[in-house]
């Protein structure tokens, strides 16, 4: 069965989601660095747009490379890899 293709403007929700999550949490720095996203002499007001840019390509948001982005980064990799363990039992499964 495939998936439903969803409109711009429903996947920049999610994109947005993300980011807003990241602003709560205090880990935006964080992530952008990890992600190559240079905020360094950003304003306020266009953070979320330098945000949203790295991740539009051909006037669509590229969804695939912001979570490749967000399951590589340190905190989500590690619980990741927490979850992998527990289910293996406690072993390194490859």
């Amino acid at each position: 069965m495939r998936a439903e293709r969803k409109s711009l403007r429903e996947v920049e929700a999610l994109l947005w989601n993300g980011f807003e999550d990241f602003v709560i949490n205090g880990d935006l720095f964080s992530f952008t660095d990890h992600a190559g996203i240079d905020l360094r002499g950003v304003k306020d007001e266009q953070i979320w747009d330098k945000f949203r840019a790295h991740y539009t390509r051909d006037n669509r948001i590229d969804m695939e490379r912001f979570l490749n982005d967000f399951t590589t980064w340190g905190p989500i990799a590690s619980r990741i890899v927490e979850l992998l363990l527990e289910r293996n039992g406690g072993k390194v499964v490859a």
